[in-house]
């Protein structure tokens, strides 16, 4: 009886320890994915980096929806065999899960082969090499964001995470140095390459990492197979993955289509550095979350509506210093990527405006999905994204990446004014971080507006 406590401890402070690992993960990644970006704007200059990101970006969206939503289905069923003993199921979602992700990413990529196919005499030669090997990317991909996924789930999070966060983004640095110690010349093509080799070289590093936990510590048994079911709970998920994704992305996609490579490869530069200051809000949120589950367990309204104050403090303010610093270093900053991306600094101010407003309602998200107010943070994220997706349309073609700029900073708002007005309505919690400053109310349990 005295061993429980300290197996319960022991099991916290593994937790514990394995957040701050997560998140020392995500902070060096972030800093190496932004080396990368900076080398690769340099190397293409700005047209072919316009172009290369709204690829990139591509595979993100495409590789992300192709899977159908098995990432998060992953995440829910793997722990959920291993804690009733269903070890022949574990072992067929473990091999049929990851295959089925791989042959969907390979459906969508001959697709899109078809479709160039039919409009390739509307690329230029290299443009078209550069949609072949994204397309290539998209079988991986996937495959990869199922296996980040089950890791997750089955916290194996370092043999997930450190592949595509650290070693992909190192091996496009080696790529493009051999590329340039080679001689080839740069283009959108040669960069594409880079990157499809790093994405196969980390993504066939985690499997085999992945391998190695499952022959470990799954129990050997026979597969068995439930595809239907495992879509079943997939594909209702495959809303919010791709509200998230369009979120993440719309702009420079549509910043490429309907204006030019040079304003997305310009836009993408200045939006991306001032969405760094989200890194604040991803720390707060995982920071936060179990003391914000724990608080609603306890049905405690007192301490979760201290705890989500906290919370909502906590990630106003540095983001409101760190965007501070980052606007008055923004331009400088720019500079690093070439010359010619000066012109992009007023775009990072306003694309602030909506990283600030975001940070004003604290990790709105993690405080609904934590409370168990999931289809209300599903439906804010799907009518942000909406939100994005129509702004682009209309403004895009008239104001270029100002409208894209404005597009995302009003998308970004949006999801957490809406996840602001969920939180009060449903939860009776008070969200915004200046609402003791405007005299309003901060509504009890329950009781909404």
């Amino acid at each position: 009886m005295t061993r429980e406590p300290a197996t319960e401890a022991g099991r916290n402070t593994a937790a514990r320890r394995t957040a701050v690992g997560v998140f020392a993960v995500r902070v060096v990644s972030a800093g190496l994915v932004f080396v990368v970006q900076i080398v690769l704007a340099r190397w293409l200059g700005v047209f072919d980096y316009g172009h290369y990101v709204a690829l990139w970006a591509a595979v993100l969206v495409a590789g992300g929806l192709s899977h159908l939503g098995l990432s998060v289905a992953m995440m829910r069923l793997v722990p959920e065999y291993a804690a009733k003993g269903d070890f022949g199921h574990l072992r067929g979602i473990l091999f049929g899960g990851r295959m089925m992700a791989a042959l969907l990413g390979l459906a969508v990529a001959l697709v899109g082969g078809l479709a160039l196919y039919t409009l390739s005499d509307r690329f230029d030669p290299d443009l078209t090499s550069a949609i072949v090997l994204a397309l290539a990317c998209l079988p991986m991909y996937a495959l990869c964001d199922v296996q980040d996924a089950l890791g997750r789930g089955q916290s194996w999070t370092f043999e997930a995470i450190v592949p595509p966060y650290i070693v992909r983004p190192l091996l496009i640095l080696v790529g493009v140095g051999v590329t340039i110690l080679i001689a080839r010349p740069a283009s959108v093509a040669t960069a594409m390459a880079a990157a499809l080799m790093a994405l196969w070289v980390s993504g066939l590093l985690q499997t085999l990492l992945i391998e190695r936990r499952v022959g470990a510590e799954i129990p050997p048994a026979r597969p068995e197979y439930a595809f239907r079911y495992w879509l079943a709970i997939a594909l209702p998920l495959l809303a919010v993955t791709g509200a998230e994704l369009v979120l993440q992305n719309a702009d420079v996609l549509m910043l490429n289509l309907l204006g030019s490579p040079t304003e997305a490869g310009l836009y993408y530069a200045a939006a991306k550095t001032a969405s760094l200051a989200f890194f604040v809000h991803y720390a707060v949120g995982s920071a936060y979350a179990g003391r914000i589950t724990a608080a609603g367990a306890l049905a405690d309204h007192h301490e979760l509506a201290r705890v989500v104050r906290e919370a909502v403090v906590m990630t106003f303010w540095p983001t409101f210093a760190l965007l501070v610093a980052i606007l008055a270093l923004g331009l400088p900053i720019l500079m690093l990527f070439g010359t010619d991306f000066g012109a992009a600094y007023p775009f990072m101010f306003i694309v602030a405006i909506g990283v600030l407003g975001r940070a004003a309602m604290g990790p709105s998200e993690v405080v609904l999905n934590m409370l168990d107010q999931h289809r209300a943070c599903a439906k804010s994220y799907i009518a942000a994204a909406a939100v994005s997706i129509g702004l682009n349309a209309l403004l895009i073609p008239e104001f270029g990446a100002y409208g894209a700029s404005f597009a995302t900073a009003t998308a970004f708002t949006t999801a957490a004014v809406l996840n602001w007005r969920a939180a009060r309505r449903k939860l009776g919690l008070e969200l915004f971080v200046f609402a003791g400053a405007f005299g309003r109310p901060i509504p009890a349990a329950g009781t909404g507006d």
